[in-house]
């Protein structure tokens, strides 16, 4: 099967692989607490338990009128983890349009996904300061952090930013063109986190095939031209695999359990992530 080029050149940033991902393995995949599908042998990183979610009330739709709860650091961890091994992800399923199928039925992915590309929406300066902000919280998550976790947050760092945060970083304007980018793509989904992630990665780690769930997600690429080696979106659905190559300031929308993974990284790594759950009401970003 013929591998395709994404139409728009981005440079990615967010969470994928280069070869392909152990999709390949025999195991039986299962779903993670965010109703997220994966194969069992993915999870790296240790979860913490935390206290279950206090009721919130809801409109007559079943959708909740208050914003989802402030994640635990363990909900923190269940974002799909960068593992070893990942040379043969794009060979497997150029290879075969019948085992491109397979990955994504055994993954509980939809063939009818699809995704959408933004680009310019944040500045070479915006970038610039949302990866500082990055390198600063990951220096207080480090002093604060025990011997044995230093490694772990170093090489995979994740955190949530506050809206009123995000206006400090970054242009009220850009944070509107970013919002009306998500809605457009996806208006019945309110943003309802907002995620930074920061990797810094050797050895050709890669995210595995997966899909997200009943949730729409956008990646924004925060670093600039030729600063980390790979960290592609690919994509895979009835058109094949689509290799999305990234450009900074630019994003990646995605929803309706598209399956896809992130090509193996080697370097330091940014990227900004909107999440939206439509079990929601709240928009995070709305009232900016």
């Amino acid at each position: 099967m013929k591998l395709l080029a994404a139409a728009a050149t981005l440079i990615a940033l967010s969470v994928a692989p280069s070869a392909i991902l152990a999709a390949s393995s025999s195991k039986s995949p299962e779903a993670n607490e965010a109703g997220e599908t994966h194969f069992a042998s993915d999870r790296n990183l240790k979860s913490s338990k935390s206290k279950s979610p206090k009721k919130t009330k809801s409109t007559k739709a079943g959708k909740s009128t208050s914003p989802p709860p402030t994640p635990t650091p363990g909900e923190m961890k269940k974002f799909f983890n960068f593992v070893p091994g990942g040379r043969r992800m794009l060979e497997e399923v150029s290879d075969s349009q019948e085992r491109l199928v397979e990955i994504v039925s055994d993954l509980g992915g939809n063939l009818e996904g699809k995704f959408d590309i933004k680009e310019d929406l944040l500045s070479s300066q915006e970038r610039a300061s949302l990866r500082e902000h990055a390198d600063s919280e990951l220096m207080d998550a480090l002093k604060a952090a025990d011997k044995e976790e230093e490694h772990d947050i170093q090489e995979d760092f994740r955190f949530e930013v506050s809206p009123s945060k995000l206006a400090s970083l970054i242009d009220v304007d850009s944070i509107g063109s970013m919002r009306k980018a998500f809605k457009d793509y996806a208006s019945d989904f309110p943003v309802t986190r907002v995620i930074i992630r920061r990797t810094s990665l050797t050895g050709n780690k890669h995210i595995q095939y997966h899909n997200d769930g009943d949730t729409s997600v956008m990646h924004v690429w925060l670093n600039e031209e030729d600063t980390v080696d790979g960290g592609n979106l690919v994509y895979l659905n009835k058109d094949g695999a689509t290799w999305v190559q990234t450009k900074p300031g630019s994003a990646a929308l995605h929803k309706d359990k598209i399956v896809h993974g992130i090509t193996p990284v080697n370097g330091t790594r940014y990227i900004l992530i909107l999440l939206g759950d439509n079990r929601f009401d709240s928009d995070v970003l709305k009232s900016i």
